[in-house]
């Protein structure tokens, strides 16, 4: 051996297996963390939601519950849209104590024949279809 040449030690086994040991759950976590991220549940839900032309008040009537998933309690002080699908005309109105949010409006505000309403706020939405027929 000369004097440029570094003397070689073997690597034992003890130091490979705590390598791999350690190795495993890094691995390990960083395949199951995208999967957490992309979760798309969500925390909160729309509940009793209508869209539709009321005879009794003449109004167009928008109502919605916005409850928290987890523990079903209402949502206070959120904004809830609706939107007319066909359209893009779109309403908000903001809940109370109760979760619970309202828009009246006059029938004439509506344009065209809306079928199809979608509702959101915070992470909620769902898609409801429109009740009854505007005035003729």
């Amino acid at each position: 051996m000369g004097n440029d040449e570094t003397p070689r030690h073997p690597i034992s086994r003890r130091t490979l297996l705590k390598a791999g040991a350690w190795s495993v759950p890094v691995v390990a976590l960083a395949v199951a963390t995208p999967a957490a991220a992309a979760s798309t549940a969500s925390v909160y839900y729309v509940y009793q939601s209508y869209a539709g032309y009321s005879s009794s008040s003449g109004t167009f009537v928008l109502e919605a519950y916005i409850y928290v998933r987890d523990t079903d309690t209402p949502v206070q002080g959120t904004t809830v849209t609706w939107t007319l699908v066909e359209t893009g005309q779109a309403f908000q109105a903001v809940t109370g104590s109760n979760g619970f949010a309202r828009v009246d409006t006059d029938p004439s505000a509506i344009v065209g024949e809306p079928t199809t309403c979608e509702i959101t706020a915070l992470d909620a939405r769902t898609v409801i279809e429109v009740q009854g027929t505007g005035p003729v």
